[in-house]
């Protein structure tokens, strides 16, 4: 690819790669860089190949190699504890991650220290190919994916380039059935391929099996998301403590946590507003607004946390100081440089977002999830694709702590509701639960003979 030709991908996907840069980078012009400067810029976009081998005494006799895949925050999130385990289980010999994006930093952040990254060749395709030719490759591990995801090459090509036995698809959150390669014009050579799906629950399972009939339903296995081992935590009630006291919340004040999404991509995927991230976050926040002024005698904080891969994350801040607020409400800032998404989730009463998972994982601690599935071309279009009416009913019927809202005024009525969330780990579901579902998703992977 000549340095126009990768100035011009560039430009074409520079929404995609700005979450990604750092400040200074941000503001660099693409059409006046410098030849050196672009190829920097177009590291941070590819894809990154790492490895890590075990000693012969980490491994048993018939152990096998796994290659992980991810792209996006939430997929990496239900992949490091799968990984965490497979550095520790006697089945498997050796590991291989492919990701890129948000997935690419946090991996390098957690593993980077213990695993080689290869770049030897001029593509990514020959360096998987060099390195799958010296550690053959027996399994592998793909999860949701974005538009660009590592994931396509790996789950279509998987078993014919890479040489891979097994393929195992680890659906690891509770919507975007409708989403990912699963859905592209290689779905039916894909799902062909694909020997297992995991997913979260029979609900889920459900969803799958409505959604891709042809795939076989009993090779969809409910092992529950390994997102959720990391979100329990020893101590609920001093963790909780903690986690406002960070924020400097009062006992009394009842706290949203509102996560962003990205409006250019849902534009793309679903024909939503061209604005509509941040449309929904200015008629919630109004909403707040509105409940604190009717409601003098309550206290309200709401913690706000952009996608972390929206290019136009500070917007949302430049809105919540155009709003006229009451006394009663504080706006908060909860972006990745400010606090862990663990702290958000403690700190908080309830969850509000379009379609984020974490809508799906507060019932888990005890916390409200509202999906803002609001008219005028905004949320309600994505959920309506993602969720039948009929998926809708059961989701909401099933647990009582989500609440799916078609308008702003319906979001104020469940805002006028809440109350503190609780803090005893008996009030919360997945304190209950026993192993993990990284052991469980582990255990698929070395299923079968082969």
């Amino acid at each position: 690819m000549s340095i126009e030709d990768k100035r011009k991908f560039l430009v074409q996907h520079l929404k995609e790669i700005i979450p990604v840069l750092s400040e200074k980078e941000k503001n660099e012009n693409l059409e006046t860089m410098s030849s050196s400067e672009l190829e920097h810029f177009c590291e941070v976009f590819e894809t990154k190949l790492f490895s890590l081998e075990k000693k012969a005494n980490e491994y048993g006799k018939d152990a096998m190699r796994v290659m992980v895949t991810a792209n996006d925050p939430g997929a990496y999130q239900a992949l490091k504890p799968v990984i965490d385990k497979l550095l520790k289980d006697e089945r498997c010999k050796g590991v291989q991650a492919l990701v890129s994006g948000n997935a690419e930093q946090g991996f390098k952040n957690d593993f980077g220290k213990n695993f080689e990254q290869h770049k030897d060749q001029k593509t990514i395709m020959s360096d998987i190919g060099e390195l799958t030719d010296k550690f053959p490759v027996d399994v592998i591990l793909g999860s949701v994916t974005s538009k660009n995801g590592s994931e396509r090459m790996a789950m279509a090509s998987g078993k014919e380039f890479i040489g891979a036995k097994r393929l195992v698809f680890l659906f690891e959150c509770w919507s975007g059935v409708y989403e990912g390669f699963l859905n592209d014009d290689q779905r039916e050579n894909i799902l062909k391929k694909i020997d297992a799906i995991c997913c979260v629950d029979e609900a889920v399972k459900t969803m799958i099996h409505n959604n891709y009939p042809e795939f076989p339903e009993g090779d969809i296995r409910v092992t529950g998301t390994p997102t959720l081992d990391s979100v329990r935590v020893d101590n609920p009630e001093m963790y909780i403590n903690e986690a406002r006291k960070k924020f400097g919340l009062k006992d009394d004040e009842i706290t949203l946590f509102y996560g962003g999404d990205i409006s250019h991509e849902s534009a793309e995927m679903y024909g939503t507003n061209e604005k509509m991230n941040e449309k929904t976050w200015e008629y919630t926040l109004e909403q707040v607004a509105r409940a604190a002024k009717e409601y003098p005698d309550r206290s309200f904080a709401v913690l706000l946390r952009p996608h972390p891969r929206d290019p136009n994350a500070e917007e949302l801040f430049t809105i919540a100081d155009k709003i006229s607020v009451p006394s009663n409400l504080r706006i908060m800032r909860a972006d990745r440089k400010t606090t862990g998404i663990q702290e958000v989730r403690y700190a908080c009463d309830a969850v509000a977002s379009i379609v984020s998972t974490e809508n799906s994982i507060a019932p888990a601690i005890g916390r409200q999830g509202i999906f803002l599935a609001y008219g005028e071309n905004l949320g309600g279009k994505i959920v309506d694709q993602i969720y039948s009416k009929t998926d809708q009913k059961a989701m909401t019927d099933k647990e009582k702590l989500l609440h799916i809202v078609s308008s702003p005024d319906d979001f104020f009525k469940v805002l006028s509701t809440l109350k503190r969330a609780p803090f005893s780990r008996e009030e919360m579901p997945i304190m209950k639960q026993t192993g993990s579902a990284a052991e469980r998703v582990v255990d698929v992977l070395f299923e079968k003979d082969i």
